[in-house]
C-alpha cells in the first residue's frame, strides 16, 4: 500500500512537471528574440556538486551570446500540503550547486516559513499552481476509418482516343508508373482520397456534431494528360473515384490543467487511438503570449 502511495505522489509530482515544462519551452520557443537552438531543457537533472547529488526537477540553460550562458531551475511539488522551509533550504543549495541565475519554486501552496525563507534568498522565486476553470470552446478530435468505395480506371486506345469501357485489376498488386516513376497505386489512390475527405470535411461544422460516427460519402473524378499515368502498360486516361467513410468524433477527456502564477496555463487530454487518428493533445498557453494558443499534436 505504501508503495502505491508513493507512484501516486511522484505520478502527481511529475504531472506539474511536464506542465511546467511544456509552459517554460513554450515561453522560450515563441520568444521573438532568441532561436530555437540558443536554448536547452532537461527534467531530472542529475547534478554533482562537492560530492552531493542534486535531482533538478526542470533545469534551463539560455545562450544569450557567445560565451555566455544564463541557467535557471524548476521545483515542483504537487502537494496537497503547504511547502514547508526545509524544502526551500534544499532549494538554495541547488541554486547554488548549478550555478543557476535564478530559482522557481512551483507548488500549490506555502507556509509563512517557506516564504519567510525565500525572502532571504534573492535567487528565489515562489510560483503557485493552480487548477483554473475550463471555460474554452469544447475540443472535439476528428479522424476516420478506413475507405471503401469503387475505383474506376479508362485508358486510352492506341490512337489516343479514350476507351468506354473501365479496366479490371487487382490494385494491390498493379505496376503503375507515374510521371515516370514507378508507385505503389494503391498508396496513390489512397492520397487522392485522403485530399478529397478534407475537401468534403470543409463543408461539415463538426462543432455542432456529438461524439460518434458519422457516413460521408464523396467524389473524385481526375482527367490525366497522355502518359501521366501507366498501370500496366495502358495509358490512363481518367480514374473515378466513389467513397465511402466514417467521420468520427470523439471528445477527449480532460486529464490535467495547471495554472502556473505569472508563468502560463497547461491542459492535457486524455490520448487517444481510434480509426487512422493517435496520439496526445496538450493545450500550453505561455503568459507572456496569453492570445495564442499552441495545440500540440503527436
Amino acid at each position: 500500500m505504501d508503495s502505491i502511495k508513493a507512484n501516486m505522489k511522484k505520478q502527481k509530482g511529475d504531472d506539474l512537471e511536464r506542465a511546467v515544462k511544456r509552459i517554460e519551452e513554450a515561453i522560450l520557443k515563441y520568444s521573438s528574440t532568441l532561436d530555437p537552438d540558443k536554448f536547452v531543457v532537461e527534467n531530472k537533472k542529475i547534478v554533482i556538486a562537492e560530492g552531493v547529488l542534486h535531482e533538478i526537477d526542470l533545469y534551463v540553460e539560455v545562450s544569450v551570446a557567445q560565451g555566455y550562458k544564463s541557467k535557471f531551475i524548476f521545483e515542483c511539488k504537487n502537494w496537497k500540503q503547504n511547502v514547508g522551509k526545509n524544502e526551500i533550504i534544499v532549494f538554495s543549495e541547488k541554486i547554488q550547486a548549478t550555478s543557476s541565475q535564478k530559482g522557481f519554486f512551483v507548488a500549490r501552496g506555502f507556509s509563512k516559513g517557506a516564504t519567510a525563507q525565500a525572502a532571504k534568498d534573492e535567487r528565489i522565486e515562489l510560483l503557485l499552481a493552480s487548477d483554473f476553470p475550463l471555460d474554452y470552446p469544447r475540443m472535439l478530435v476528428t479522424g476516420r476509418s478506413g475507405f471503401n468505395g469503387d475505383i474506376k480506371l479508362t485508358k486510352r486506345s492506341a490512337i489516343g482516343k479514350i476507351d468506354p469501357s473501365f479496366m479490371t485489376i487487382d490494385i494491390s498488386t498493379a505496376k503503375a508508373i507515374f510521371n515516370g516513376n514507378e508507385i505503389d497505386l494503391y498508396e496513390f489512390l489512397g492520397e487522392e482520397s485522403n485530399q478529397g475527405f478534407d475537401e468534403a470535411l470543409k463543408q461539415i461544422d463538426t462543432t455542432k456534431l456529438d461524439p460518434g460516427a458519422y457516413p460521408i460519402q464523396f467524389q473524385i473524378t481526375m482527367v490525366l494528360p497522355e502518359n501521366q499515368l501507366l498501370v500496366n502498360g495502358d495509358d490512363i486516361a481518367k480514374i473515378h473515384l466513389d467513397v465511402s467513410v466514417e467521420l468520427l468524433i470523439h471528445k477527449p477527456r480532460v486529464i490535467h490543467h495547471f495554472a502556473i502564477e505569472g508563468r502560463g496555463k497547461y491542459i492535457e487530454l486524455e490520448p487517444y487511438d481510434y480509426g487512422t487518428g493517435h496520439g496526445e493533445l496538450i493545450i500550453t498557453l505561455a503568459a507572456p503570449l496569453e492570445n495564442d494558443v499552441t495545440l500540440e499534436r503527436n
